[in-house]
């Protein structure tokens, strides 16, 4: 029963981990371009002039990262249960978390960094007037879910790696 307990603990924390990271780059990502939210994400979830467009960013950032963090959270969860202490799950779960959402960050920061040398090929909306940064957004956020996914299998790994430390003991 604790394993469960524990299981779905992590699942939760996981989930919550990835929605509050979501809120938060979204608005980084806003100051970033905020043409890609008010004429693609607000049009494409029909989302109506939003009184305070920060708060609805952020709600949208939440929306969109939880999904994501429930997969990943899912995985990683599931394989805490390699570990044979309890305290280890948790402790070594939530490094694979940080390990996941930090390359996430990483990877959209270099997408951030190196568009500049991206060929702008996309048939944009002729409306969008700062078509640099939109497109940085875009591939930001791109970028993110490749890096997000890419620290999930670190992560895995990384459990791996400390519960054969923690068994050679």
């Amino acid at each position: 029963m604790k394993k469960l307990i524990i299981f779905l603990f992590l699942l939760v924390v996981g989930t919550l981990l990835a929605g509050v990271y979501g809120a938060l780059y979204d608005q980084v990502t806003y100051s970033i371009s905020p043409e890609f939210f008010i004429k693609m994400r607000f049009t494409s979830l029909n989302v109506a002039e939003p009184t305070n467009i920060r708060w609805e960013v952020a709600k949208i950032g939440f929306q969109n990262a939880w999904r994501v963090g429930f997969l990943l959270g899912l995985v990683l969860s599931l394989t805490s249960f390699i570990h044979p202490s309890l305290k280890n799950r948790i402790k070594f779960t939530l490094q694979g978390f940080g390990i996941s959402l930090f390359l996430g960050l990483i990877f959209a920061f270099l997408a951030y960094l190196f568009v500049e040398s991206s060929v702008l090929t996309d048939p944009l909306t002729p409306s969008i007037l700062d078509k640099q940064a939109y497109r940085k957004v875009e591939l930001m956020n791109n970028y993110s879910h490749v890096g997000a996914i890419i620290g999930m299998f670190l992560g895995i790994g990384w459990q791996i790696l400390k519960t054969r430390k923690q068994l050679e003991k």
